[in-house]
């Protein structure tokens, strides 16, 4: 019994070369791409406000802060409402910038839930809301890195 040889996908050897091109723009599309994405989630921040926007807070995609604004109004009233006011608008920068980055990254890569599971649990980590008890005196918390 003979059997008939597999098909070859290509055709000639000009068809697998045409193959093999195609494979390295897309390889080189989707790299653009990568960095291109990662470009923009390094440029990101976004502003958090509190009491009637009286107190604003910026943060960048590291979850560091680069703005602070409280008004005098708000000053006025003390150390402990302070503190509550900007980890306030703290807790909705960092929500804001979770939504912004999740948002490109779903843009950038649909389909992919692998990369943005990834790309979401590593924000998780660095962008982790602070907490909002008054009465805390333990002082900032160590932040122990992202998950990567």
């Amino acid at each position: 019994m003979t059997t008939d040889p597999l098909p070859d996908p290509f055709g000639t050897p000009e068809g697998a070369l045409a193959a093999i091109e195609d494979d390295i723009a897309g390889a080189e599309e989707r790299a653009r791409l990568a960095h291109d994405w990662a470009s923009q989630m390094m440029s990101l921040s976004a502003e958090g406000r509190a009491v009637r926007g009286q107190v604003r807070v910026r943060v960048n995609i590291d979850g560091l802060i680069t703005g602070l604004s409280i008004s005098d109004e708000v000053a006025s009233h003390g150390g402990r409402q302070v503190r509550t006011a900007v980890l306030t608008a703290l807790k909705d920068a960092m929500s804001r910038l979770r939504a912004t980055s999740e948002d490109l990254t779903a843009r950038q890569f649909p389909g992919m839930d692998a990369t943005q599971s990834a790309v979401n649990a590593e924000l998780s980590v660095t962008l982790r809301s602070p907490d909002l008890d008054p009465d805390d005196q333990s002082g900032p918390r160590q932040n122990p890195g992202g998950t990567w």
